[in-house]
């Protein structure tokens, strides 16, 4: 199967899993799906309030404050077939996860194509004082169908404060392109993400955020602007978000060491999806 065809099979993928078409820079853009449903059901716009449940997947300097070791789990499945899931392990200052997508048998003119690709980031980070810069690295490997490999490193930063934080992460800052067995080679498209959040505590266990990002700065594809609000009742969250390209909405309970959040992505042409996340923090 020649690489363009699995770019196309992968577009595909990326609609049904709510990612923009347009993010499909290459394959590896399937690192982009996201791997928290607390950061999904808020449009995906965590990039400023990355912690250690999601600061591998969000912005890897945010690990530079977690004193705690997390251990998470994510889960997507539409329409039957098409699976997404990772499991990641966050210590103080660094950061690790593993995910895989499987099509599941897909009917083409050619043939039944399968797609399996996996990925593995490592991140970390360290703070001075409200400022910590922090580094991912991510490799993909394409199972099915052929073979492929790539890596690409990111450079991110995160100032935080009591009610404001901000967020950088330099996308593919260096990289090796994914190259296939027939030597065909797809580059990592360096990008720029910028992030805010606001909190606010008006009273006693009701505590609000409003998340904005931009997201694809100075990428061959058009930026994109996602916006989110996460509010927790004691124990309860609710969250809305948009994620460039549709709405999300998402619920989580946290119990003292135990959280799990759920997280629905709306998709106007092929319905919503489901995402599910478990974590337990010690």
């Amino acid at each position: 199967m020649k690489a363009r065809h699995i770019v196309a099979w992968l577009s595909l993928l990326a609609v049904a899993c709510a990612l923009p078409v347009r993010a499909m820079d290459n394959v590896a853009a399937l690192l982009s799906l996201g791997s928290s449903a607390r950061a999904l059901g808020a449009g995906g716009a965590f990039s400023a309030l990355a912690d250690g449940g999601t600061g591998v997947g969000s912005n890897p300097a945010g690990l530079a404050w977690d004193e705690d070791v997390t251990v998470s789990s994510f889960l997507a499945r539409d329409f039957g077939a098409l699976s997404y899931g990772a499991i990641s392990v966050a210590l103080p200052h660094v950061g690790a996860q593993l995910s895989q997508i499987d099509s599941g048998p897909i009917a083409t003119p050619e043939g039944t194509l399968r797609y399996v690709a996996r990925s593995l980031v490592g991140g970390g980070g360290a703070a001075v004082g409200p400022v910590a810069a922090g580094a991912r690295a991510k490799l993909y490997w394409l199972v099915e169908p052929g073979e492929a490999t790539g890596w690409s490193i990111d450079a991110a930063a995160l100032l935080s404060t009591t009610w404001v934080r901000g967020g950088v992460v330099v996308e593919n800052a260096w990289s090796q392109p994914v190259r296939f067995a027939d030597g065909h080679e797809e580059p990592w498209m360096r990008s720029l993400t910028l992030a805010a959040a606001v909190s606010a505590e008006p009273m006693a266990d009701l505590r609000w955020t409003l998340l904005l990002e931009g997201r694809g700065i100075f990428a061959r594809s058009a930026p994109r602007l996602l916006a989110g609000l996460e509010v927790w009742f004691g124990p309860v969250a609710l969250r809305a978000g948009f994620d460039g390209t549709s709405p999300t909405f998402g619920v989580g309970l946290q119990f003292s060491s135990y959280a799990m959040d759920w997280a629905y992505v709306a998709h106007a042409d092929l319905g919503g999806g489901h995402r599910l996340s478990l974590s337990f923090r010690f």
